[in-house]
């Protein structure tokens, strides 16, 4: 019994990963979009508008395209810049700069077949792959405590 648990709890992060890898978070797909836009319009810096009008046909409201950007901003791909507001009138769009070192990433690998959106989470998988490495070898060490107890 002990070992079907442990088995499960290893086999929860694997489909974790897996389901990371369908897509199953609508919100990574959308930044994956937005990293696979930017690389491809070389791209130095873009506003909340931009990103809803690329996203278009997946988005329906603008509220919708603040989780893709979150995510972005979290792993370090782009940053808010500061608007200054020209006078009177509506508050303009917020913009976002792109890390020059994923645009470095991008220029230097652009030669490569993979796509720029695949590291979109590198370091979540990165975080995934350590998990699964830990609960491996977790069940390995059990299992050696229970074969050196009996």
């Amino acid at each position: 019994m002990l070992c079907a648990i442990r088995i499960g709890k290893y086999l929860i992060e694997h489909a974790k990963a897996a389901f990371f890898q369908m897509e199953a978070d609508a919100a990574t797909g959308l930044a994956r979009r937005l990293l696979a836009w930017i690389a491809e319009e070389h791209l130095t810096e873009f506003s909340w508008r931009d990103a809803f009008i690329r996203l278009r046909g997946s988005v329906h409201r603008t509220d919708e395209v603040a989780e893709p950007i979150r995510l972005l901003r979290e792993h370090g791909y782009i940053r808010e810049c500061i608007v200054k507001r020209p006078g009177t009138g509506r508050k303009p769009s917020p913009r976002y700069e792109i890390n020059p070192a994923h645009l470095a990433h991008n220029a230097q690998n652009a030669q490569n077949e993979r796509s720029p959106s695949d590291s979109a989470h590198c370091a979540h998988c990165a975080r995934g792959d350590a998990r699964k490495r830990q609960a491996i070898q977790g069940v390995e060490a059990e299992q050696e405590a229970e074969a050196v107890g009996s």
